[in-house]
């Protein structure tokens, strides 16, 4: 999963997913209707003297809300059942809402606030149950790789560039001088690993996570 430039999925065979223009307008036109509701709510403490305006505004919002969840809802489930019939057998990363807003990027402020922003806006956790779903009714099989390193691992010799940074989409390997997309890279780790999970970054890593049971490092659904 890569947030930027709203590339949301990226695969091994270099496909790479992205919300239609279509589904992304609709989107942004229920988002700043809701802005402006609550930013009428908000100014002057509008949003506490009880009025009738307020307690309809209110409720506008709550509607523009169920509409905006209903969209990135029904785009993620389009997405599951095309990825479900174009690849019986797909391995995904752990995705976890909690565990990506509390990573080590998040010490960025303005990186936080664009992060946290589209994580609120796609929710990864829901979306890999939904793909669970999607895959246990079309009797396929989806893989759920552990994301520790996915990226800093060099998916030609193996070695951990402990060193990359927040926001480098290329870089080059110190052992083997391979030149990495990020993104593939990473696409790449997680297709190997869930066909030989004992060649996990973590296992190489034992003293680091000691607390990781080898047998969660890949998980079949």
């Amino acid at each position: 999963v890569n947030l930027a430039n709203n590339d949301f999925f990226a695969f091994s065979d270099g496909e790479v997913e992205s919300w239609t223009k279509e589904v992304e307008t609709k989107y942004k036109e229920l988002d700043t209707e809701s802005r402006k509701l609550q930013n009428y709510i908000t100014t002057h403490n509008h949003g506490n003297d009880g009025s009738r305006t307020v307690k309809i505004i209110k409720a506008k919002i709550a509607k523009i809300k169920a509409k905006m969840a209903n969209i990135i809802d029904n785009w993620q489930l389009e997405c599951a059942k095309r990825f479900s019939q174009k690849y019986p057998i797909l391995a995904m990363e752990q995705l976890d809402s909690f565990t990506m807003r509390m990573s080590k990027r998040s010490k960025d402020y303005k990186l936080r606030k664009n992060t946290n922003h589209k994580l609120a806006t796609i929710q990864p956790t829901s979306f890999r149950k939904m793909m669970e779903t999607v895959y246990q009714n079309d009797g396929h099989l989806l893989l759920e790789v552990n994301s520790i390193d996915t990226s800093k691992n060099c998916s030609s010799c193996n070695y951990i560039y402990h060193d990359l940074k927040v926001g480098e989409k290329k870089w080059k390997c110190p052992e083997c001088q391979a030149v990495h997309d990020r993104d593939y890279n990473a696409t790449l780790n997680i297709k190997n690993w869930a066909e030989n999970p004992k060649q996990h970054a973590v296992l190489r890593q034992r003293g680091k996570y000691p607390y990781i049971n080898e047998n969660d490092l890949v998980i079949a659904y």
